[in-house]
């Protein structure tokens, strides 16, 4: 699927946060697909564990995300973003995963991530809670807390504000045109350049 057009701008600006320059190593995973790449033009080492040496070149891994991220070596990653199916939605595309199974279905993938990730990495998740019988289903809730029983830190919560969602009106709630996007690291020390996308104070801010 093609992503919102402002999807780009703002995982671009994600990489250049949490990812940095020169740390080039960021993976973008579809739970479908892994695309590894690095944000600098020119040619790295990305990693080298021993004697197994992987070059991360503007370059697409395509597979299934497990089975993907099993052949590349531990703490080789500076950033991961992924964007999972929504529960029970692109059935056709994605094939479907229900709410209640949720947790148990995406637990193995962060276990992976972890083991990739570096240290001073950071994991931005990009997921929305589907309602079920009127209510917001708990299963984002409860993937955080069970992540946070592998090991992961939850950090922090970004939105990203949608700005091409579809008009609609429910009987019992609001049309909402943002998403979550949930940082988590494995320690508390990670490498963040807040400077990257700071824009200068606006004149309200001059009096």
């Amino acid at each position: 699927t093609r992503p919102a057009p402002d999807a780009s701008r703002w995982a671009g600006s994600l990489a250049h946060i949490f990812a940095g320059i020169p740390y080039p190593i960021a993976l973008f995973v579809r739970l479908t697909i892994a695309l590894g790449c690095n944000i600098l033009p020119r040619r790295i080492n990305a990693v080298q564990t021993g004697e197994i040496a992987m070059e991360f070149i503007n370059k697409f891994l395509y597979g299934d995300c497990e089975e993907v991220l099993r052949k590349l070596p531990d703490n080789s990653v500076d950033l991961i973003f992924t964007s999972p199916p929504y529960a029970d939605q692109r059935k056709k595309t994605y094939g479907g995963v229900s709410p209640d199974e949720y947790v148990d279905w995406f637990l193995p993938k962060t276990s992976q991530f972890m083991r990739v990730l570096k240290p001073t990495g950071t994991f931005i998740l990009n997921i929305k809670e589907r309602v079920v019988d009127g209510e917001r289903h708990t299963y984002v809730i409860e993937l955080i807390l069970k992540m946070r029983e592998q090991g992961w830190l939850w950090t922090e919560e970004l939105m990203w504000h949608k700005k091409n969602s579809y008009p609609g009106k429910w009987p019992n709630r609001f049309r909402d045109n943002w998403e979550r996007l949930i940082q988590f690291n494995k320690e508390k020390k990670f490498k963040m350049y807040q400077e990257a996308v700071m824009v200068p104070v606006g004149d309200w801010a001059k009096d």
